[in-house]
């Protein structure tokens, strides 16, 4: 897992990350990742919650079609955990595998715990708690204060690699995954760390 002091995005990375996120909102709510950015809405700020769980649970899951389950805040798929994915050899060296490992070691609980947690805002909810330990408010703050600088030079609302590339890096760095990076960089943001770990803003599971 690569360290947040000494690595970062490039704005390629960035770029390519938003681009996955976009064509993940589309596919599970059909809207624009704006949106679930700026609207401000509840609704869509768990949405993005959920986004963020489905990257780090995508690899070790299947997805299921369903016109209505709201429990999954409207989306189009659910997505089950498969205890084979889960436990293939091969897909140990993934980032997504080597993050739910460490938050599971650091949090004390057994390989299997994960799979309790059924929805995917659950699973952004420990792992948002894990990040907050390791990314203090200081330098959240600091990181914050940056995109918010260069937010300030536009004119219209818009989602850009370059404003937030000084917080999706640091977030990068911290989880190896850039579109994690880029979407928690958009919660953090917008929405402030409470709705990644606040216990209200877990769904039901």
């Amino acid at each position: 897992m690569r360290d947040q002091r000494d690595q970062t995005l490039t704005l390629q990375e960035a770029e390519v990350a938003i681009a996955e996120l976009r064509a993940l909102a589309k596919d599970e709510y059909g809207v624009e990742l704006e949106q679930l950015f700026f609207s401000g809405n509840e609704e869509d700020a768990m949405r993005l919650v959920r986004l963020s769980g489905i990257l780090v649970k995508r690899p070790f899951a299947v997805p299921e079609e369903c016109e209505d389950y709201s429990g999954n805040l409207g989306a189009s798929k659910a997505w089950y955990w498969n205890v084979d994915k889960l436990n293939d050899p091969a897909r140990e060296q993934l980032p997504e595998y080597q993050l739910l490992e460490q938050v599971r070691l650091d949090q004390g609980m057994e390989k299997n715990n994960m799979l309790g947690i059924a929805q995917e805002a659950g699973l952004m909810y420990v792992v948002g708690r894990w990040l907050y330990g390791k990314v203090t408010e200081d330098e959240a703050r600091s990181f914050v204060d940056l995109y918010y600088e260069e937010k300030s030079k536009e004119t219209e609302l818009a989602i850009s690699a370059a404003n937030l590339l000084p917080v999706a890096g640091m977030l990068a760095g911290v989880t190896g995954i850039p579109a994690l990076g880029v979407s928690l960089a958009m919660l953090l943001v917008q929405y402030g760390f409470e709705k990644m770990t606040a216990p209200e803003a877990r769904p039901d599971e």
